[in-house]
């Protein structure tokens, strides 16, 4: 009896922080995939030439009208932007600057205990997330023709975040209101490959992958607080992947922005525009089936 009552408590306890962490995991997947996705490097560049490339972005997800029951519900919404800056020293090696900004607003809610009884749904309300990052790094071609170019390009970041949530939960016997943030601030890095295939001046397919993580593993724990006015079972546990030792009392949560994605990007040099074709960023995490929608449009300016 003893050992079955350790494991119940164990599951419990596991379960409830499950339940509270499903917010912050999506809008860590939400950022990581707008990262995904940033101005590239210039293809076809020869030395001296400078460009600043825009790219302005709107993204959501929703499961709201489709989700038949299911007791998982995600719905946010967002936008974001970035700002890149490339100069090429020489025909084959160039310099950019990055940075890049979102924000992200929506709710949430995960079944409870009881998964049939809606006093046990727990809500994650007025969930808000801004992002900051900037990075400066290097482009090179390892093949560079007139019509074909195969580049790498990498750059060390610094990324400020910024993540708040409501909790509630109406369980009759451990009821739970409470506020929660975090505020990272982490150094990360970001690297990738990317291919020009020039079939006219005025079209450019451009498929790429990127990868990114944190320059630190310790980073991905992050301390949160919280502000409680009902005090249930939810609001002090630490997340297991942070557990220190036997302490379950560490007050952190982990939160990855880490990532590796496929991308292909259609672009028309010859009036500086670039379109979005395909980002792979996977679904969200816990919302099985629920995928981020994303378009954003890039601008080029040759300085």
């Amino acid at each position: 009896m003893k050992i079955t009552l350790i494991c119940y408590l164990f599951l419990l306890g596991f379960h409830a922080f499950a339940a509270k962490d499903f917010a912050i995991k999506a809008v860590a997947h939400a950022n990581g995939a707008l990262m995904a996705n940033p101005p590239m490097p210039s293809l076809f560049s020869k030395k001296g030439k400078g460009e600043i490339i825009i790219r302005p972005a709107i993204f959501s997800a929703s499961n709201v009208e489709s989700r038949d029951h299911d007791p998982k519900i995600v719905d946010y919404s967002g936008a974001a932007g970035a700002l890149m800056y490339n100069k090429q020293l020489t025909n084959q090696l160039g310099v950019f600057f990055l940075g890049m900004g979102s924000q992200l607003n929506g709710e949430f809610t995960s079944p409870g205990e009881v998964v049939s009884d809606p006093r046990y749904i727990i809500y994650a309300n007025n969930v808000n997330s801004t992002s900051i990052q900037a990075s400066a790094g290097f482009n090179f071609s390892l093949l560079k023709f007139d019509y074909f170019e195969l580049q790498l390009f990498f750059a060390p970041s610094l990324t400020k975040t910024t993540v708040e949530q409501t909790i509630v939960q109406n369980d009759p016997t451990s009821p739970d209101d409470f506020d929660m943030s975090l505020n990272p601030v982490v150094a990360t890095y970001v690297a990738g490959v990317q291919l020009g295939i020039k079939l006219s001046k005025y079209f450019v397919i451009n498929p790429y992958f990127i990868i990114s993580d944190l320059m630190s593993g310790t980073d991905r724990c992050q301390s949160y607080e919280t502000t409680v006015r009902v005090h249930g079972n939810l609001f002090d546990l630490g997340d297991q992947d942070c557990y220190d030792g036997q302490n379950s009392s560490t007050s952190k949560i982990k939160y990855d922005t880490s990532f590796s994605a496929f991308g292909l990007n259609l672009l028309i040099p010859a009036w500086g525009l670039g379109l979005n074709a395909m980002a792979e960023t996977g679904e969200i995490p816990f919302f099985g089936g629920v995928s981020m929608n994303m378009y954003y449009l890039t601008l080029s300016f040759e300085i």
